[in-house]
């Protein structure tokens, strides 16, 4: 079995860390880069910064600087998830430092764009599935498999899947995608035991709140699941 990885997903607003699920004015609770520092030091096997900021008109800019110091302080991988004005915001981002950038749905020439530029491993998209639907669907509409496929052809490297329902575990997705080149990582709330269920049913990462959980507390958790983590 690959190994598992853990991945604390951090809030942004106005460059500052904000608390999950929290309202959108919610006040900062501290750096990225602080932030990303302790939780490589628990053991997170990479951490996600959803940027909840509008798409920057300055080309990137005003995001790359807590980036900068987001790669200047950690040794282990991280992404973002954000909407991109266009190229130059997109191209910023990864020149900052980002590992992996996640594009939202629709973003269909700016992810074959950058796939081809900078490779599949630095380009996913995420996507919120519809709850209750048998075969999964995309909160947009379209068959979550086909999706799937079709981001495969783009050049995505991994999709980021929230399934917008406690207890609903995305397995024919997981294992779908282990058949194209996509990893996946799913969303879930920090609760240990849909975790472990969901990397059991072949994700490849979850991504929780930083915030929930802490990640030795999590992987105490997993321990007896039988599951290979890293680290």
């Amino acid at each position: 079995m690959d190994a598992k990885r853990l991945v604390p997903v951090l809030r942004i607003l106005g460059h500052q860390v904000v608390a999950a699920g929290g309202p959108a004015g919610n006040r900062g609770l501290g750096l990225p880069a602080d932030w990303a520092r302790r939780l490589e030091l628990e053991g997170a096997d990479g951490i996600l910064f959803q940027d909840l900021d509008r798409p920057d008109p300055a080309g990137g800019q005003g995001r790359a600087g807590w980036l900068r110091e987001v790669a200047s302080a950690l040794f282990i991988p991280f992404a973002l998830e954000a909407g991109f004005g266009g190229w130059e915001d997109l191209a910023a981002a990864l020149a900052a430092g980002v590992d992996r950038v996640f594009l939202p749905v629709g973003s269909d020439a700016l992810l074959a764009a950058a796939a081809s530029r900078f490779g599949r491993t630095r380009v996913g998209v995420a996507a919120t599935l519809q709850p209750g639907q048998d075969p999964w669907r995309l909160a947009q509409g379209p068959d979550a498999l086909a999706w799937m496929a079709d981001m495969d052809q783009l050049g995505a490297g991994e999709v980021l899947l929230r399934t917008g329902e406690a207890g609903a575990f995305p397995a024919a997705l997981c294992q779908g995608a282990a058949q194209l080149a996509l990893a996946t990582l799913v969303e879930c709330p920090g609760d240990p035991a849909q975790a472990a269920e969901l990397l059991l049913q072949g994700a490849d990462a979850v991504a929780f709140p930083a915030q929930a959980i802490g990640v030795p507390a999590l992987k105490a958790a997993l321990a007896g699941h039988g599951l290979t983590l890293r680290g």
